[in-house]
């Protein structure tokens, strides 16, 4: 697993789900990407799409506080996820997010401590 840190918009609202005991909550960032060429920065054409997961308390904090379209700095280990067989497996690149916050360059935020009703994991 590589840690990555991403800097994009939300595509869409998060949505979260039930893994056992635990929550997982989705979010899709968009990422600009580009390159310097000659020392100026040239834009791709398309974003880069990343699909991220957060648990436990992160996820719910996650789910409650951002909606499509902000902007959000995500922090996290990436990793490949699989499904199918044969000529017809396919592949993703997952980012399980260990930190995630609003980008302040682009967003104003109002925080408060988030109330535990567990263990915090």
């Amino acid at each position: 697993m590589a840690t990555r840190t991403i800097l994009g918009n939300l595509a869409e609202d998060p949505t979260s789900t039930k893994a056992g005991k635990a929550t997982v909550t989705r979010i899709t960032v968009l990422e600009n990407t580009g390159r310097y060429v000659r020392g100026e920065f040239q834009k791709d054409d398309t974003p880069t799409r990343h699909n991220v997961e957060a648990w436990f308390d992160l996820g719910n904090n996650a789910a409650a506080t951002l909606r499509s379209g902000m902007p959000v700095i995500v922090v996290g280990d990436e990793h490949t996820e699989s499904w199918g067989e044969g000529t017809e497996r396919q592949f993703r690149r997952v980012l399980r997010a260990t930190s995630i916050g609003p980008d302040l360059r682009y967003a104003v935020a109002q925080v408060r401590k988030a109330e535990r009703e567990d263990n915090g994991q």
